[in-house]
């Protein structure tokens, strides 16, 4: 067998890339080793490496001799290659933490009940097609929307070209943003040592939650570790115990955190009958029947309307000052995920709420740091009383562990670019980049979804599991990724790719084009087996 290392190295690679047979044999396992040689005070190698040298009489790999061998394993270091990391980041840590992870782990034992269901679950799971199977991939600060993508049978890293990430404006790249993780890993370390309650809560977080409330002008703000755990928080809270026949109705198409807050307080309740009610996707009309019917039954139980502002699958932005109009008008508390939106909408990128002049509307906005802000972390902002409310009681903030500094840093320096001439910039470039790609698509015929209110998400249907797996592969093959959208995301039988675009989109002309047309020959190759 030739060099595992050498032979994964295709000349498309190279052609696609700025990559150098040079720089690719700094993940050569031999040569890297004999660049840390260490000399000894004698002036003579180790004993190791003399002893590697007897054997093979050379200290040149035989792989690049052309010789081949029996196993994928360097036969001077007899290191599997496989096993080499391809992050630079992780193999300095490597090599300044010497150590080795066991292969061989405990087996576990799993009570046959339990075992023989999990079975049962996965193989379905694999049967219909929406098992999920995790792809490794590196981003890089300087190539997006380059992305690295690791195989364990490949010893040089695939490059692919993303269309799937949720990092709108690139502003995980940002050089300030960067600047401020690294300045607050250094000064203030890499945790924050406890919850918010013991010891985790620092300047950053206090300057992060003042950010926040500033940015949607709102009176206070709340930060968790992700909007999941505020969305859940919040509503399982405001929804429990602690208001007795607590109601909710909320929209169709809400996000899992949400369903999940809303179930998670049902539960909690004496009589958890007639507490969530589902009114149709962004439709004010049937929300204002169901609302009227509960409220001539009893007009002073405490109730919320939850909706979105920006779709995450159907892509189109909701009519959310109706939807409050008919919220307070009978009473309740209006709760608005701005997650897919926050950072990408309105003068300061505050979202849909900012861009429709409605922010007095909506009492409690929720919203990501990992999206359009490309940090990490979710919050709630609103009424002061309310958010002390969930600080006070939610067990999903009071029991976790505080965001580290580094993210603090990361967040604030992002949120406050995004609020100026700069962000306003990066999103005439995202939109700019987002009608390229509907351009093209529209040019070569591939349908996707086109909402009267269209927001800058692209959801291509495909519509069963089968072909959006096999797009998906194929585009792989072709050198791009995009991630199918499947169940439980949405539906069986919606099956979608949910195309994002980004300004690094915009950096070749001939970048957008590419991507469309070797879209339009997959799909239509598929279509045709299918059929």
């Amino acid at each position: 067998m030739k060099c595992p290392f050498v032979s994964s190295v295709s000349t498309g690679l190279f052609k696609r890339s700025n990559i150098t047979l040079a720089s690719a044999l700094n993940h050569c396992p031999f040569i890297r080793q004999q660049r840390s040689l260490r000399i000894t005070p004698e002036n003579t190698l180790s004993s190791k490496t003399q002893s590697a040298k007897r054997e093979t009489g050379e200290k040149n790999c035989p792989y690049i001799h052309g010789q081949t061998v029996e196993r994928p394993r360097c036969p001077v270091t007899n290191i599997e290659t496989a096993d080499v990391p391809k992050s630079d980041v992780l193999q300095n840590i490597y090599q300044e933490t010497p150590g080795s992870i066991r292969k061989n782990p405990v087996p576990g034992k799993i009570p046959e009940v339990w075992a023989e269901s999990m079975h049962l679950q996965l193989q379905k799971k694999k049967d219909d097609g929406t098992y999920r199977n995790l792809m490794t991939l590196n981003k890089s600060t300087q190539r997006a929307p380059l992305l690295d993508k690791i195989d364990s049978k490949v010893v040089y890293p695939l490059v692919r070209e993303s269309y799937c990430s949720n990092d709108y404006l690139n502003m995980s790249s940002h050089p300030t943003v960067i600047k401020a993780a690294v300045q607050a890993s250094e000064k203030h370390g890499t945790g924050a040592g406890g919850t918010r309650n013991i010891s985790g809560t620092s300047e950053l977080t206090v300057a992060l939650e003042r950010e926040i409330s500033s940015w949607h002008q709102s009176e206070d703000a709340l930060i968790f570790n992700g909007c999941y755990p505020a969305n859940d928080a919040t509503l399982s809270t405001l929804l429990g115990r602690r208001f007795p026949g607590a109601q909710c109705f909320s929209d169709a198409g809400n996000h899992a955190s949400m369903i999940q807050g809303m179930l998670r307080g049902k539960r909690e309740q004496a009589d958890p009958s007639n507490r969530l009610f589902t009114f149709r996707h962004d439709s004010p009309e049937h929300l204002e029947k169901l609302l009227r019917e509960e409220y001539l039954k009893d007009p002073y139980l405490p109730r919320i309307v939850a909706f979105e502002s920006v779709h995450s699958m159907g892509g189109n932005i909701q009519r959310i000052s109706e939807l409050a109009d008919v919220a307070h008008q009978y009473g309740a508390l209006t709760f608005c995920d701005e997650v897919h939106a926050v950072g990408l909408y309105g003068h300061t990128g505050a979202g849909i709420a900012e861009v429709e002049r409605v922010r007095n509307k909506i009492d409690i906005i929720s919203g990501t740091l990992g999206k359009g802000v490309g940090g990490f972390g979710g919050y709630i902002t609103g009424p002061a009383l309310l958010i002390d409310q969930i600080r006070q009681h939610a067990p999903g903030f009071i029991f976790t562990t505080a965001m580290p500094p580094p993210v603090l840093a990361s967040n604030i320096a992002s949120i406050r670019i995004l609020k100026g001439p700069e962000g306003r910039q990066l999103r005439e470039q995202h939109w700019e980049a987002v009608n390229a790609l509907r351009d093209e698509l529209d040019d070569l015929g591939i349908e996707y979804k086109k909402p009267s209110r269209a927001s800058h998400i692209t959801a291509v249907e495909l519509g069963s599991t089968w072909l959006a797996d096999q797009v998906m592969e194929e585009l792989d093959n072709r050198g791009f990724y995009v991630q199918a959208i499947k169940s439980p995301t949405v539906p069986m039988g919606e099956e979608m790719l949910r195309l994002t675009c980004s300004p690094r989109h915009l950096r070749n002309k001939q970048i957008i084009p590419r991507f469309a047309s070797e879209l339009f020959s997959t799909i239509n190759a598929y279509q045709q087996v299918a059929n």
